[in-house]
């Protein structure tokens, strides 16, 4: 005796026992009652996926990969779960992983764009810095170099003669390590 729950155990796809418990007649029955033969439907039901492209393309629908190993002369295969679909073997369960990999991916890009932007404004900042301290940078070696330009501007050492060049700069470097130390 035919038994609905049996063919359910025989026959897990989930979208396949979904059509068989369709109600086709205002009576209740549904698609398994009009059917004699559960192993012929499932044949038509199988065919027409396939030609409808429903099994995912990397797997063929078996949910399973074959990884080859290649150490030595003893490589062997083995199967793993399809990486397209996620082991399902459905095209849409291999849509849905397709497509959690984009939103995955796209928020990624996302915080990847964000630290660029970060760095960015990082960069902008630091030679806006760069560029005052260039200036500043270019007034003291004006002033520590007067000979040759027409600067009435020189470095003092209070009592003596103007300071000019290394002695110049050595001169500044002592006193500002003095005023640090203070």
């Amino acid at each position: 005796m035919r038994s609905r729950e049996q063919d359910r155990q025989q026959w897990q796809d989930p979208d396949f026992n979904k059509w068989l418990d369709d109600v086709i007649s205002d009576a209740g029955h549904i698609v398994w009652d009009a059917i004699p033969d559960v192993g012929s439907a499932w044949n038509g039901w199988d065919a027409a996926k396939a030609a409808l492209g429903y099994y995912c393309p990397a797997c063929n629908g078996s949910g399973e990969e074959v990884h080859v190993s290649y150490h030595g002369p003893d490589s062997f295969e083995r199967l793993g779960h399809c990486t397209v679909c996620n082991g399902d073997g459905r095209t849409s369960a291999a849509l849905a992983v397709a497509s959690e990999r984009l939103v995955s991916e796209t928020a990624h890009r996302g915080d990847l764009q964000a630290k660029v932007w970060g760095l960015q404004a990082e960069i902008d900042k630091l030679k806006a810095e760069n560029a005052e301290l260039r200036k500043d940078a270019e007034r003291y070696r004006f002033v520590r170099n007067p000979i040759g330009t027409s600067s009435p501007l020189a470095i003092w050492n209070e009592g003596k003669m103007p300071l000019f060049s290394g002695m110049a700069d050595a001169f500044v470097d002592e006193f500002m390590a003095k005023e640090l130390d203070q």
